[in-house]
């Protein structure tokens, strides 16, 4: 799971938590109805990041996302979407990924690279739904700022809530 919050006057947060699974451990500590947490050797990948220009103090992204291996690549590629390309938040965040790991290339259905090019240079592409989960809020001129304009988005490949409010 993850959580990013923006204030009118740019401070940030970006959080990612786990507990190893879609409900937990699934151990709690009996007669408590706590939850264990997951052993320390767990092997989660969880990528929070804030985009901030120290120097005009001003913030201009916060995202987390999660969903193992690919948690991180999710998160380049919205950010790439909204500030290399230059895509609306919603269309970065929907955007079909890729992920790759040693020789392999996971692909989300619609991805843009057609499979024959990927093996004749080395990959071995497979299909893979659902690739990180995104929780992100962008502010494309920075916050704070006059007149802000800021949006947040949700990842439809999880169940998330973005939230925010203009002044």
């Amino acid at each position: 799971a993850s959580l990013v919050a923006v204030d009118q006057n740019g401070s940030a947060v970006a959080c990612t938590f786990t507990s190893g699974g879609l409900f937990g451990t699934g151990r709690s500590l009996p007669g408590t109805g706590l939850m264990l947490p997951p052993p320390a050797t767990l092997n989660a990948s969880l990528t929070p990041i804030l985009v901030v220009n120290v120097n005009a103090g001003k913030t201009f992204m916060a995202a987390a996302a999660t969903g193992g291996g690919p948690a991180t690549a999710a998160v380049m590629q919205v950010m790439g979407g909204a500030f290399i390309d230059q895509h609306d938040l919603e269309e970065a965040v929907i955007r079909p990924r890729q992920f790759a790991e040693g020789p392999y290339l996971f692909l989300e259905p619609d991805a843009d690279d057609s499979q024959e090019r990927l093996k004749q240079q080395g990959y071995t592409p497979i299909d893979a739904p659902g690739m990180g989960r995104v929780n992100v809020l962008f502010c494309p001129s920075g916050i704070p700022d006059q007149n802000p304009r800021c949006d947040q988005r949700t990842d439809p490949r999880g169940f998330g809530l973005a939230l925010g409010q203009q002044q």
